[in-house]
């Protein structure tokens, strides 16, 4: 029995492959369950992600499953590495997991002539979209694509708090 209600049993890929991701309920999903369900100390779940995070935590994926908990890859640490055309490149390596039915969450490439009214939009689409889904969100990370260049830089990694204006919401984050 699956964990999660949309990881494909079976993918066309034989080599060792290694993805990190999250579970999530979605918002939905959540306000069914959130007055029949409590957590380990007998009080309801708060938050959608608290309760994705308890049901991932009862190492049941008949809990996972009856509380609709899904799974969006956010990376690929093992795997398509033998080919070239993917190797080197995260957003790559996701759209692969997505031809094999996984769901991947929306990205955008920015670069150094990207202006900060430019980010702020791109911000306001994936919460747009994360609303429209049903997707509950506090936060987005953002990434270097190349995977060589991230392992060599000072911050591979900053989150970007959504609740915040962007000059005062981002910090760096450990490497995953």
């Amino acid at each position: 029995m699956p964990a999660f209600i949309n990881v494909p049993l079976t993918i066309p890929y034989t080599g060792k492959l290694t993805v990190t991701g999250e579970a999530h309920i979605r918002i939905e999903d959540f306000e069914k369950l959130r007055s029949s369900i409590v957590d380990k100390d007998g009080k309801p779940y708060k938050t959608p992600r608290n309760l994705a995070s308890g049901s991932t935590r009862a190492l049941d994926p008949a809990v996972c499953k009856g509380r609709h908990v899904s799974f969006i890859p956010f990376n690929v640490l093992e795997g398509f590495d033998e080919d070239p055309a993917i190797a080197d490149s995260k957003s790559a390596k996701l759209s692969k997991l997505a031809e094999f039915g996984f769901a991947t969450c929306d990205a955008y490439v920015i670069d150094s002539s990207t202006t900060e009214e430019e980010i702020e939009s791109l911000i306001e689409c994936l919460q747009t979209i994360a609303k429209s889904c049903g997707i509950p969100i506090d936060g987005i990370v953002a990434v270097y694509d190349s995977i060589s260049f991230s392992k060599t830089a000072a911050e591979p990694a900053i989150t970007i708090k959504t609740e915040l204006p962007l000059s005062s919401r981002t910090k760096p984050m450990r490497p995953y």
